[in-house]
């Protein structure tokens, strides 16, 4: 593999600590495994958490985080099949995608689609895999719906529009906390709203599926706006965050906030609330390999790329995504 640099989350907490690391590894490719030349990685909300210390699934440190990437393939171990060298793909790791080179399991991987550039390739993996998994695989959407996206400008938000938009649903709602970013919304084809005209009594507005990203004291919010066998999943717990940091009044009044629906409630409400973790979908071979299949015969998205940072850059590049301010995808380069 020859020179290697990685990035290492070696300290958590309001202060934490990112280090790029240079190393060498010749350490063969295993069989059914992808060596990759990686050009980008894509940032995920999921980074900053770990940074905080807030990510229960994460490995002791220091460790190598990073979901997505993209890049050029160099070397293919033993039963590959439908790769070669020298071609452009982009991937998705559990963990371990903050580095220069990386060996994937091949069906982690796929060609990059041929209308989109590396840069888009390493902002499309993570985002649609959860969008696909919340809409198709958990909650079956269908043409009728009304839905509700509440991080409606950041990459997930653009990718569940346009899935959403491909499968015929035309009654979508996504927030927005800025009204700079309504405009945005609005040129994506669905209906703008902000947060806090959301949070007035007077909005009455129902929906048949809500995606909620926030977790805390919006879960019980949302859960009142869902409609008669209504659905909505939660994947993420974004309000325990303040302008990228951790702070322990807002944790606790958040956590409060996300005490459980009782069975009986929901079945005499006649809804669903289900859960989403998106990294523990790569233990699940059947249900990623659907969710690729579905990407590969869809060339239909279009990720938009806020900013890139290089790789020496990761500490400015995290710290810009805790504090809201992308429009898009957050990306390192390599």
């Amino acid at each position: 593999m020859g020179s290697l640099r990685q990035i290492y989350l070696t300290k958590t907490g309001n202060q934490s600590l990112w280090e790029v690391r240079q190393s060498t590894d010749s350490k063969p490719i295993a069989s059914g495994h992808i060596r990759i030349q990686v050009q980008y990685s894509g940032l995920n909300f999921a980074d900053v958490m770990m940074g905080l210390g807030m990510y229960p699934d994460a490995p002791d440190l220091p460790y190598i985080p990073g979901y997505e990437l993209s890049g050029v393939i160099t070397g293919l171990g033993e039963n590959v099949s439908d790769f070669s060298v020298g071609q452009r793909v982009c991937a998705g790791s559990a963990f371990g995608g903050m580095q220069s080179s990386v060996d994937l399991p091949q069906e982690q991987v796929i060609t990059l689609p041929s209308h989109l550039n590396l840069e888009q390739g390493a902002s499309l993996i993570v985002s649609f895999i959860t969008a696909y998994a919340v809409f198709c695989q958990l909650g079956r959407v269908k043409t009728g719906d009304r839905v509700l996206i509440d991080c409606g400008t950041g990459a997930l938000g653009r990718t569940s529009i346009e899935l959403l938009q491909h499968l015929g649903v035309d009654q979508i709602t996504a927030l927005t906390r800025s009204p700079e970013k309504l405009k945005y919304l609005q040129n994506m084809g669905v209906q703008g709203r902000l947060h806090q005209d959301m949070a007035n009594p007077k909005y009455n507005k129902s929906f048949d599926m809500i995606l909620n990203s926030q977790g805390g004291r919006s879960l019980r919010h949302d859960y009142r706006r869902l409609s008669a066998c209504g659905r909505m999943v939660s994947i993420g717990a974004s309000s325990l965050v303040n302008k990228g940091k951790k702070n322990i009044f807002t944790l606790l009044k958040e956590m409060w906030g996300m005490r459980g629906f009782f069975p009986i409630t929901l079945m005499n409400d006649n809804r669903g609330v289900m859960g989403l973790n998106a990294l523990r979908l790569f233990d699940e071979n059947k249900l990623i390999a659907e969710s690729l299949n579905f990407l590969k015969e869809n060339p239909i998205f279009h990720p938009h790329v806020d900013r890139v940072f290089s790789a020496n850059e990761v500490n400015e590049a995290l710290s810009y995504l805790g504090k809201g301010r992308s429009r898009g995808k957050v990306l390192l380069k390599w």
